[in-house]
């Protein structure tokens, strides 16, 4: 069978039309070229993580909980990423609004 036949053309196809609207509005915008790299490759990062296949994922993720005091540490440091993260996300929000939208 051929791979054109098995891609989700609804879900490429809503992906293109989402995303090409999000870079016309960033294109407004007048971001510096560093910003656009930025959230190209988070989209790039995003897309190919929704694009596994959740078996895969399972294989890979056995290997992390396979004892009690591996899974416990793993959650503890994947909720410390999270919160350091939640934390980063947060300040570049603050930091996009004042570059945007500060006083002239």
């Amino acid at each position: 069978m051929s791979i054109v036949k098995k891609l989700p053309w609804t879900s490429l196809l809503l992906v293109l039309i989402s995303y090409s609207t999000l870079g016309w509005v960033l294109s407004e915008a007048h971001m510096p070229l560093s910003l656009w790299i930025v959230i190209v490759v988070g989209i790039l990062v995003l897309l190919s993580s929704l694009a596994v296949p959740f078996l895969a994922m399972a294989n890979y993720s056995s290997v992390f909980f396979e004892s009690s005091i591996r899974t416990f540490f793993i959650c503890r440091i994947w909720s410390i990423f999270v919160f350091l993260n939640g934390c980063l996300v947060s300040s570049f929000f603050w930091i996009l609004y004042s570059l945007l939208l500060r006083p002239s």
